[in-house]
């Protein structure tokens, strides 16, 4: 039993947990008396996987998705926080807006709020949309550390919704790159022809958990409402970030 890989999986997470700091791969492996080898195997799975991070090479830290997956209250707990500024947003720009979590390799619709519009692009809630086509998705993972990215990218199979999706991983990693230094995500009629989506991430504690969208006719963009809805976007997710980091320390 004492040689089995979930026996020494757990052992990796409870120390980790005990360590309450990002812990070097020498140290952890002396705490749970593994190998390097073995260790660092075990945490290459639980980064891709998206339970581990690593800080710096060498160095590692559990994320919080261990814990939502037990408790099952992060996602209400942001909901609860998101709502308001989801409104607000609703009625600054009179479009559709959007909170979604990833779940592996798709975007999770927490919540939605539609448009009063008779054009408008509408996703249920609890529906799912794979990360790749849709701002949502690529504002997550383009915040993700780089190792946990590069492993979703690569699980990816790139089924194209329309014409226009994008179906080459290296241009998907080029779009990435751009959202992550621009702090959010674009795209257009990626997932549905005639809407243009605008995402930016959530942030807890400096980790992406989230992220916030506007989905809009394109008939109804231009440069000018791009720009407004960006800088809309942006203010609203940084104060949902800060909520959200404020409760964790509160």
């Amino acid at each position: 039993m004492e040689s089995g890989v979930a026996v020494k999986l757990f052992k990796i997470i409870e120390s980790l947990g005990a360590a309450g700091e990002p812990i070097g791969l020498a140290p952890l492996a002396a705490r749970v008396a593994l190998t390097k080898s073995t260790v660092h195997r075990i945490l290459s799975d639980l980064v891709a996987l998206g339970y581990v991070e690593r800080v710096r090479p060498g160095v590692y830290t559990l994320t919080n998705k261990l814990q939502r997956v037990i408790t099952g209250k992060d996602d209400q707990r942001l909901m609860n926080c998101a709502e308001p500024l989801l409104w607000e947003l609703h009625a600054e720009t009179d479009e559709t807006v959007n909170l979604g979590v990833l779940s592996e390799d798709r975007v999770i619709y927490l919540k939605v709020i539609e448009s009063a519009q008779p054009l408008r692009r509408v996703a249920e809630v609890n529906s799912t949309d794979p990360f790749y086509n849709t701002a949502l998705g690529r504002g997550i993972v383009s915040q993700l550390p780089m190792e946990e990215r590069e492993a979703i990218v690569q699980r990816a199979n790139l089924v194209p919704r329309t014409d226009k999706t994008v179906a080459d991983k290296q241009r998907l990693r080029e779009i990435l790159d751009a959202a992550r230094r621009d702090g959010f995500a674009y795209e257009q009629d990626e997932s549905d022809m005639g809407v243009t989506c605008l995402g930016v991430p959530v942030f807890e504690n400096n980790r992406v958990v989230a992220a916030m969208s506007v989905s809009v006719p394109t008939v109804r963009m231009d440069d000018k409402r791009y720009a407004i809805i960006v800088d809309l976007l942006k203010s609203a997710a940084t104060r949902l970030s800060d909520m959200l980091s404020m409760k964790t320390h509160g």
